[in-house]
C-alpha cells in the first residue's frame, strides 16, 4: 500500500493471527514505531497513523532491514524493544512496588486505561479482568496502568480507588507518574502510547512483542500469550 510517498509493507503472521507493518520512506525501511518516532515532521504521518494503528515490534537484520524468520515468524527477543521501566507515582492491589526486572520470566501483559474512556471501561478493563482469571499468577501477570492525559482534576488518585473498588479490579495498577512539564504522564511518554485503551504485551526475557492501542479481540489476546508462554528465556536475559 501507498500512502503519498510513503510505501507500505505488510507481512502476515499466520501463527499468532497478527500482522507486522514496515514502512519504506526514500532508501530507508522503518517499523511502525520507528516510523512514528523519527518522521513526525512527515506530512503523511497523521493519515499513516489513523490508517494503521495495531502493530507486532518487528525484527530487524544487521543492516536495518526487515527480518523475516522461516514461516514468516517473526518473534525473536534479540531484535525486539526492550520495555522500558514504568514510572509509576503509587500502586493499588499490592503491597509492594512492582518493576520490569521483578517480573523477568513472566508473560506481562499491561494495560494502559482511563477510568473516564468508554473503551477502557466497555472493552479493555473486562479483558484484562479475564486474563487475571485465566491464567496462573506464576505465569503471567497482568497490570493496569492508569495513564492519565486529560480531564487530570477528575481522575486523581481518590477516584480512581474507588472507580478499582466498584468496578473489582484486583489486579495491580499503577499510576502513571505525571509530567511536571506537560500534560503526558512519564510511562505514557515512555512508551510511545497514542491513547487509551492501550494493549502491551511483554516476553518473559522483558521484550515488547505486542503494541496495540484501541480493543482487539480475545482469542487473538489469548494466541499471543499462549505462544509467548511456550518460549523459554535465554540465558544471557534470564
Amino acid at each position: 500500500m501507498h500512502i503519498g510517498s510513503i510505501s507500505i509493507l505488510i507481512i502476515r503472521d499466520s501463527t499468532l493471527g497478527c500482522q507486522d507493518t514496515f514502512v519504506r520512506y526514500g532508501a530507508e525501511i522503518y517499523s511502525y514505531k520507528e516510523f512514528a518516532r523519527q518522521i513526525l515532521d512527515c506530512p503523511c504521518i497523521r493519515k499513516f497513523k489513523k490508517w494503521r494503528r495495531d502493530l507486532m515490534m518487528p525484527a530487524a537484520s544487521g543492516n536495518g532491514q526487515p527480518r523475516l524468520l522461516p514461516g514468516n515468524f517473526l518473534m525473536n527477543e534479540i531484535a525486539y524493544e526492550r520495555a522500558p521501566e514504568w514510572s509509576v507515582s503509587e500502586w493499588l492491589n499490592t503491597s509492594a512496588a512492582l518493576t520490569l526486572e521483578s517480573l523477568r520470566g513472566h508473560v506481562v501483559v499491561l494495560h494502559a486505561f482511563q477510568m473516564l474512556c468508554p473503551g477502557c471501561v466497555a472493552h479493555a478493563l473486562p479483558q484484562a479482568k479475564a486474563i487475571h482469571a485465566a491464567f496462573p499468577i506464576e505465569t503471567v501477570k497482568v497490570i493496569g496502568m492508569h495513564t492519565v492525559f486529560e480531564h487530570h482534576d477528575a481522575m486523581n488518585a481518590a477516584a480512581l480507588k474507588a472507580f478499582v473498588h466498584e468496578y473489582r479490579l484486583s489486579f495491580p495498577i499503577g499510576i502513571d507518574q505525571p509530567d511536571a512539564n506537560g500534560p503526558i504522564p512519564l510511562t505514557m511518554r515512555a512508551y510511545g502510547l497514542e491513547g487509551t485503551p492501550t494493549l502491551i504485551v511483554i516476553d518473559k526475557a522483558g521484550y515488547i512483542r505486542l503494541h496495540h492501542f484501541g480493543h482487539l479481540d480475545d482469542l487473538r489476546v489469548g494466541a499471543v500469550i499462549g505462544q509467548l508462554l511456550t518460549e523459554t528465556v535465554p540465558e544471557a536475559h534470564a
